[in-house]
């Protein structure tokens, strides 16, 4: 009777389960594979966002701030230098300086304490402004400068740098 029994049961074969738990493996290696990729991407995504949108932060200020000037201290005409110090009508904003102080790109507006511009969850690389004016009455700038993101994770897919490029004129 008990073999019977067991000759009634179904049972998985040796190769079955070897079937079952190769076709198990293959899929959770591939849902791995899948997360790690998600992961990655997110990781890449976040970086670019936090860099764009910071620049893009810096562009206006930097733009606005030479729009609304009455004049260039710095740099001299035809030249370029790392800061810029702009003339205010408004003597309580006079003069708006925009300076890179330990990769944090800063503006100060008169004797007001300096306020940063850039976060730090970025790296200001450098800035540069140049004065294209051709004369007193055509006074523009232009600038550039290279933003990175702050890579505290150490992983490779956050690294991430771009120039960025801005020009005004003042009004």
């Amino acid at each position: 009777m008990n073999q019977q029994f067991y000759k009634n049961k179904k049972a998985f074969t040796l190769i079955e389960t070897l079937l079952y738990i190769s076709l198990t493996s293959i899929i959770l290696i591939s849902i791995s594979a899948f997360m790690g990729a998600l992961i990655s991407t997110n990781q890449r995504n976040k970086a670019i966002s936090e860099v764009d949108q910071q620049a893009t932060q810096i562009l206006q200020v930097i733009t606005e701030s030479i729009k609304s000037a009455n004049g260039i201290n710095t740099p001299v005409q035809a030249g370029s230098g790392s800061s810029l110090s702009l003339s205010m009508a408004n003597s309580a904003v006079n003069p708006i300086v925009i300076s890179l102080s330990n990769n944090i790109l800063q503006i100060q507006e008169g004797s007001v304490s300096t306020i940063n511009l850039s976060s730090t969850s970025v790296i200001v690389n450098n800035i540069t402004f140049y004065n294209m004016s051709t004369d007193a009455s055509n006074l523009a700038i232009r600038f550039e400068f290279t933003m990175s993101y702050n890579n505290t994770s150490g992983r490779k897919d956050s690294d991430l740098t771009k120039t960025y490029y801005g020009a005004a004129t003042i009004k």
